[in-house]
């Protein structure tokens, strides 16, 4: 069996091949979506014992960034079926049964998960009603990445009480539909489409995760720690790409040299995050801080290389079409993703005051 890297060497030329395409037509990167779930890849994650391989969030990780040098939207996509993955696997090594099944579906029949994170990972965007045996769902998920191809969303709703549950919902259930609303500046190839929930019947027994509504919930640190790494690599990979292109086209060095120094700052910070994840660590608030924060800050970096990558490359950086370009716009998404940039500094300055009364 091949790994994770393996795979993406021999499934990026169809990446590439496709990629302006779907970013021009804002069409889903179908191609390279569908080899990689028929070769396994989107199952490594997986643990052992439910048939995956137990690749770890490194490994995915690093295997995504190299993709995303082909097509960020193949990545982007990908990367929100794969950290579900991760985030129920870790939840497994720790003993929690609610998520086996799902697991070794995604190994044994190239289950593909859509997460609809983006606003459920602070307050979910449906309420669901109790009603005899399950809850009544209703509500509209945007940036749905994967959508066209996904059967199950991994999903939140509000309860009446002040309570979120969390289940897998089969996008074939009666009461769902997608509504075809992506035409983005960027990723234009994810699909990330609203769905929308309508009256939706869920049964208790699809609900895998309960919390608390407002503040920290131990969720959240499985989230940050199996989600965030991955995705900021994505977003790594698209830069490499961005680098690589500027380097072919530029007119002078000196701004080189600085779209080499962010890249490698965004490296670092990419490492850092991905060291945090490699201890496994329990779900704690100062690990969301500390994984926020890092994200924050490796972003920032990403925007500052695009800057110099156009002061190297000057006016032909402004044709629509090149990978430059293509680049440039696929980096402004990775802000989007949550928590804020505003948002983050307010929870890593109240880790911080938390830290210093705990020392005093």
């Amino acid at each position: 069996m091949q790994t994770m890297m393996e795979t993406v060497r021999s499934v990026a030329p169809l990446a590439a091949e496709h990629a302006a395409r779907h970013d021009r037509d804002g069409t889903f990167v179908i191609e390279a979506y569908t080899a990689l779930r028929d070769s396994g890849y989107l199952a490594a994650p997986v643990p052992v014992d439910l048939g995956g391989a137990g690749a770890t969030v490194r490994q995915v990780a690093e295997a995504q960034a190299e993709l995303a040098r082909s097509c960020g939207s193949t990545a982007l996509a990908s990367a929100m079926h794969l950290h579900v993955v991760l985030a129920s696997a870790y939840r497994h090594r720790r003993g929690d049964d609610a998520v086996a099944g799902m697991l070794k579906r995604v190994a044994a029949e190239q289950l593909v998960v859509a997460s609809t994170g983006v606003g459920d990972f602070t307050t979910p965007t449906a309420d669901a009603t109790p009603v005899e045996g399950g809850w009544r769902v209703s509500g509209r998920k945007r940036f749905v990445s994967g959508a066209p191809i996904a059967q199950v969303a991994s999903t939140w709703a509000a309860t009446p009480d002040g309570e979120a549950i969390g289940f897998g919902l089969p996008l074939s259930a009666e009461g769902v539909t997608i509504e075809e609303t992506w035409d983005a500046h960027g990723m234009r190839g994810t699909a990330s489409h609203d769905v929308v929930l309508d009256d939706v019947f869920v049964t208790e027994g699809q609900v895998n995760a309960r919390r608390r509504l407002g503040g920290y919930a131990p969720v959240h640190a499985v989230i940050a720690v199996n989600a965030f790494p991955v995705i900021t690599a994505v977003y790594v990979g698209v830069a490499r790409s961005l680098r690589d292109a500027a380097v072919a086209a530029a007119r002078r060095d000196r701004p080189l040299g600085l779209v080499e120094q962010h890249l490698l700052t965004a490296e670092a910070l990419l490492e850092r995050m991905l060291v945090v994840a490699d201890g496994d660590p329990d779900p704690a608030e100062a690990v969301v801080a500390e994984v926020m924060l890092l994200k924050r800050a490796c972003n920032e970096q990403l925007l500052r290389l695009v800057d110099a990558a156009w002061d190297a490359v000057g006016g032909s950086a402004f044709s629509a079409g090149s990978v430059l370009d293509r680049a440039t716009r696929d980096l402004r998404a990775a802000s989007l993703h949550p928590l804020d940039p505003d948002a983050t500094l307010e929870l890593a300055a109240s880790q911080a005051k938390r830290v210093a009364s705990a020392a005093a």
